[in-house]
């Protein structure tokens, strides 16, 4: 072949611009799911403080067992301790974590990002361990599935959270965000679950695979597990089909997220009239 059959033949690989345009759609589908999420937290945040923070205030701790099984023991001082220490950190977490992720907030208040940062790795600690006691020690609804669910998460929180800060010390800037973004899939478990079960309750209107009176069954215990590996796993996707995937790889990742981001947005709307709003 000459040169000029060589100009004449049109290239069979992917065009540079399909696979920037795959990429910009990759990219908008995540930060899509993340504002979704972003304010799903914030109105998580808001029940918490609105029903745990305001009965606290007025003294009405009993309140907390309308909805947390076990959530005011007379008598149990390190019990309850444990319980507000949790629902505390829960509150802040949940705007200090998206407040971590969002760059421009990264690049033009560094000093905030690593403070912030630093408060949310200490805050992933202390709720894992108090979550840990109050599953184990003190008790809660479910089965041993479920418990061991939990400990499994709590026990991934502490080490994300130990892999987030290691790569920040090193300056290993990209391992660092991916695992903080890793943490951020596990501590954003417990909201996980409420906008599961919820979304499951709208699709049913009953509550297939549970009982609602023992909060215990099947489709509890598989919830246990998907609050933090179903993220987990959209997440590692996400990653693999912005670095390395092929043109329909990438694809295939947009549309998953895409259908995340759309039972997330449906989940907030479920546990929010659902639930949060009623309770407040």
């Amino acid at each position: 072949m000459n040169l000029s059959e060589k100009i004449a033949t049109p290239s069979l690989g992917v065009n540079p611009l399909t696979k920037q345009r795959s990429l910009q759609a990759l990219i908008l589908s995540g930060k899509s799911w993340f504002v979704v999420a972003f304010i799903g937290q914030i109105f998580f945040t808001v029940y918490i403080i609105g029903l745990y923070g305001v009965s606290a205030v007025q003294g009405d701790f009993t309140r907390w067992n309308t909805v947390m099984p076990h959530g005011y023991v007379d008598g149990d001082l390190t019990g309850n301790l444990s319980i507000m220490v949790h629902l505390l950190l829960a509150a802040l977490v949940n705007i200090g974590g998206p407040l971590q992720i969002i760059p421009q907030v990264r690049r033009r208040w560094p000093r905030f990002h690593r403070w912030t940062g630093r408060a949310y790795i200490i805050a992933g600690f202390l709720i894992s361990l108090s979550g840990i006691y109050l599953v184990w020690v003190r008790g809660s609804v479910g089965v041993m599935a479920d418990h061991i669910s939990i400990t499994i998460n709590a026990l991934l929180i502490m080490a994300f959270a130990a892999l987030t800060i290691r790569f920040a010390r090193k300056r290993q800037l990209t391992q660092h965000r991916k695992w903080a973004l890793r943490l951020f899939m596990v501590m954003s478990g417990v909201w996980f679950f409420r906008l599961g079960v919820m979304l499951w309750l709208l699709i049913h209107q009953a509550p297939v695979g549970f009982d609602p009176n023992t909060f215990t069954g099947p489709f509890l215990t598989a919830m246990n597990f998907a609050q933090y590996l179903l993220p987990l796993a959209i997440l590692q996707l996400f990653f693999w089909a912005k670095e390395k995937g092929s043109l329909p790889g990438r694809y295939v990742a947009t549309a998953v997220i895409a259908i995340a981001t759309l039972a997330t947005a449906v989940g907030i709307f479920a546990v929010t009239m659902g639930m949060w709003l009623p309770r407040i």
